[in-house]
């Protein structure tokens, strides 16, 4: 996640990282990426383009770190029914990842094709930033309109608090909640 927050075209990133596969084995990856920047209808962004490469089992590598699988338990077990977690990139504002959650239902959050630009309502981006911002001190909480998959706009409650990616690097843990009614 911090490559991401950090990233810059030409950047070059190699690590070995433990991954689960789906049918549950956890094995050695050697993962291997570069940054570019790419030109869309939204405008310019930095990505990631790499590939990941499965080099054994994960006990037998020694330079795989082991999986963090206490974490997530954690959060599964203290998240609600309602909620969904995303890791926010505290500069852009930007989604980097849902984390130990499904995508909020009905919200933009890729671009794909025949569907609106996912985006915060420019009225909110101001409350976005002041939210942002506010990490640097305490949690925050408010409310932002998203680009809905119907076009319009969907509200929704958002928790920040602030989390520590690598020694240099901070994001945003956020919890976002349909509001009643909606």
């Amino acid at each position: 996640m911090a490559k991401i927050v950090h990233s810059a075209p030409g950047t070059i990133h190699q690590a070995v990282w433990t991954v689960r596969r789906d049918d549950g084995e956890l094995r050695a990856a050697h993962f291997s990426c570069r940054m570019i920047r790419e030109n869309s209808t939204a405008g310019a962004e930095v990505i990631l383009r790499g590939i990941t490469h499965d080099i054994g089992a994960a006990g037998e590598i020694s330079t795989a770190p082991p999986p963090t699988i206490l974490e997530h338990r954690v959060l599964e077990a203290s998240t609600r029914e309602g909620e969904f977690r995303a890791l926010v990139n505290l500069r852009t504002l930007n989604l980097l990842r849902w984390y130990n959650s499904e995508p909020a239902p009905n919200i933009c959050w890729e671009h794909l094709p025949n569907q609106p630009v996912p985006a915060i309502h420019p009225d909110d981006l101001p409350t976005a930033k002041q939210m942002s911002n506010a990490l640097a001190r305490e949690r925050t909480s408010g409310v932002l309109r998203f680009k809905a998959l119907d076009g319009g706009w969907k509200p929704m409650h958002l928790d920040g608090v602030l989390v520590s990616l690598d020694q240099h690097t901070t994001a945003a843990l956020v919890t976002l909640t349909e509001l009643e009614g909606e």
